[in-house]
C-alpha cells in the first residue's frame, strides 16, 4: 500500500463500517460473518467487527472490496476515519 491510500471509509455512528481492498489472491480465504479486528485511530482502541459484504467482482487494480461491520458504542469516531484491518482465522 503507498502513504496516502484510502484503505478504508466509516459510515453511520453507532454502527459503522469500514470498506477494505483485499488482494485477489487472499479474497477466497475470507468468508461472511468472519471476525476482523479493527484497529482505530481514537486512543490505539480494537473493536472486533464481523464480515458483512465480499465483493466477487474486482477492481481495476484487482482488489476485491471487503466491508466489516463494528459497533461504535461511545460514538467517538466520525465517517472517512482511517482504520487498521486484520481479518481472524478460525
Amino acid at each position: 500500500v503507498i502513504v496516502g491510500t484510502t484503505l478504508g471509509r466509516l459510515a453511520q455512528l453507532d454502527q459503522l463500517i469500514v470498506a477494505v481492498p483485499v488482494s485477489a489472491r487472499l479474497i477466497n480465504s475470507l468468508e461472511l460473518n468472519q471476525n476482523a479486528t479493527i484497529k482505530l485511530p481514537i486512543n490505539n482502541q480494537t473493536v472486533t467487527g464481523k464480515i458483512i459484504t465480499i465483493n466477487p467482482l474486482p477492481a481495476e487494480n484487482l482488489t476485491h472490496m471487503v466491508e466489516i461491520e463494528f459497533e461504535n458504542s461511545t460514538n467517538s469516531l466520525l465517517a472517512g476515519q482511517a482504520a487498521e484491518v486484520k481479518f481472524l482465522t478460525k
